[in-house]
């Protein structure tokens, strides 16, 4: 026959130190509570790299972001991509800027007013 399990040991939540006698809201109560420490493992850089394990794939990704400016070569691609998004992107986003100006105005309006001024 197996022994029974133990008895399970009861354990208080309760503070071992009495309540302080001064009311919580009063200046002089803080003086009598020392800041408590975090209970939150991740609070520092310190306690999270020594409580995760580093993914050898992530550190891989991270030194390739940051050393990519020294891999970097102009090629017909790149040069097509940064003139795209240096010159035509802006150009088109102006030139419909530059084309509704004024067009609608919605200030003002009341309801079965039309919002188009020309």
């Amino acid at each position: 026959m197996p022994s029974p399990a133990p008895p399970r040991r009861h354990h208080s939540f309760t503070s071992p130190t009495p309540a302080p006698t001064t009311p919580p809201s009063h200046p002089a109560s803080r003086a009598l509570r020392p800041p408590q420490p975090s209970k939150w493992l991740a609070d520092t850089k310190a306690r999270y790299s020594l409580s995760l394990h580093k993914d050898p794939a992530i550190i891989k990704w991270n030194n390739m972001t940051v050393n990519r400016h020294k891999y970097f070569r102009w090629t017909k691609r790149t040069a097509l991509i940064n003139i795209a998004y240096v010159i035509v992107v802006p150009a088109t986003l102006g030139y419909f800027g530059y084309i509704t100006d004024g067009k609608w105005d919605m200030r003002g309006k009341r309801r079965g007013d039309t919002i188009s001024e020309f």
